[in-house]
């Protein structure tokens, strides 16, 4: 494939990346930065009713065609199934079947994280596979919660060999849910330090004011996730702030 349509096939790709949606109760923006032109990493924002929103994210192995065509097997996955697994637990158990099945002889697997927001009862429900942990700030106190996942990555066994455990969340009005890939964290500054899950917390605790698509700007630059020289790997970032 030469330069010209790889350069297409990843306006194609992106196309389907979501940047922006809101309802009534949510608020979500998101940004992202392949390490070269086609990446792996992949999210869905998929209303289910006027109330409850589905959203997910994949960072698929390596980088390139093939894990762009990965993550977009997941996402295309996600959104035919998400009406029937109401669940996290049952998308990632189901999805991790579907790979294991169908593309495990390829040797290609990925991590995955999975919230079910309800706007109406105020309540959030998260399951992860092998994916950082996604942030919590909680606007009453300022205080951060990683969210952590429990079970491992998918695609490469089934049934997975640890159990999927979903938890439930309370929200209120300003919380905000920080869901990236390892990209982001593992990004380094000047002096060769990574930016981490401290500096993320940091961040998020000092520009949590900021609305979604300034507060996902000014972390990529604090970041450094927009210098080419700073970051090793696709950096994908959705930030869901509760109204």
């Amino acid at each position: 494939m030469n330069p010209d349509e790889i350069h297409r096939a990843a306006k194609v790709h992106y196309s389907f990346l979501p940047d922006h949606f809101a309802n009534g109760g949510l608020d979500i923006s998101v940004k992202a930065r392949p390490l070269n032109v086609l990446g792996g990493d992949y999210c869905s924002v998929f209303p289910l009713d006027d109330d409850c929103v589905l959203v997910c994210m994949c960072d698929a192995v390596g980088h390139g065609v093939a894990s762009a065509l990965f993550a977009s097997r997941i996402n295309t996955f996600v959104l035919s199934h998400a009406l029937h697994k109401r669940c996290p637990c049952h998308m990632i158990e189901a999805l991790n079947e579907h790979l294991c099945q169908r593309i495990s002889s390829m040797g290609m697997f990925t991590s995955f994280f999975s919230i079910f927001v309800d706007t109406r009862k105020q309540e959030l429900v998260f399951a992860g596979a092998g994916h950082p942990a996604a942030l919590y700030y909680h606007n009453q106190n300022g205080t951060c919660e990683p969210l952590e996942s429990v079970t491992t990555l998918l695609g490469i066994t089934h049934p997975l060999p640890l159990s999927c455990s979903a938890a439930y969340r309370k929200t209120l009005s300003g919380d905000r849910v920080v869901l990236y890939t390892d990209g982001l964290i593992e990004s380094i500054d000047e002096n060769g330090r990574e930016f981490g899950m401290d500096g993320l917390m940091t961040f998020t605790k000092t520009h949590h004011p900021l609305n979604g698509d300034a507060f996902n700007n000014k972390l990529f630059e604090i970041a450094k996730c927009e210098s080419g020289l700073k970051i090793r790997d696709d950096i994908l970032l959705l930030t869901m702030t509760m109204r």
